[in-house]
C-alpha cells in the first residue's frame, strides 16, 4: 500500500486525484480496547503492545486532514500509538526519516 500510494502521487497534478495512506498503531475500537484494558501495563509491555491507544476521534481527524489538505498527495502518514503522527519523507525506503504532520 505504501509503494502504491507514493507511485500514484502524480495523479494529483494530471487528473486531480490525490491518494494518501494512513498507517496507524493500535486504535481503541471496542474489541481492541477491551483486550488492552484486560492486561496490566507489564503484560502489555511483555507482549509488545503500546502503552496507550489511539482514539477513533484522533484517527478520523487525521483522515479528514489527509482528505482536505490539497498539498498532500502520495503521502504516507505513520502514527504509532505512543508517537505523534508523522509523514514518511519522500524517497525514504527504510521509513527512518519522518517529518511532522
Amino acid at each position: 500500500m505504501i509503494r502504491m500510494t507514493t507511485r500514484l502521487a502524480p495523479l494529483a497534478e494530471t487528473d486531480g486525484i490525490r491518494v494518501n495512506c494512513l498507517a496507524p498503531g493500535w486504535i481503541a475500537t471496542a474489541g481492541v480496547r477491551q483486550h488492552w484494558e484486560s492486561l496490566t501495563s507489564a503484560e502489555r509491555a511483555a507482549r509488545g503492545m503500546p502503552s496507550q491507544l489511539l482514539t477513533t476521534d484522533q484517527i478520523s481527524e487525521a483522515v479528514v486532514r489527509l482528505a482536505e489538505d490539497r498539498s498532500l498527495a502520495g503521502r504516507v502518514l505513520v502514527w504509532w500509538s505512543e508517537d505523534a503522527p508523522r509523514l514518511i519523507e519522500w524517497g525514504d525506503r527504510g521509513y527512518r526519516d519522518l517529518v511532522e504532520f
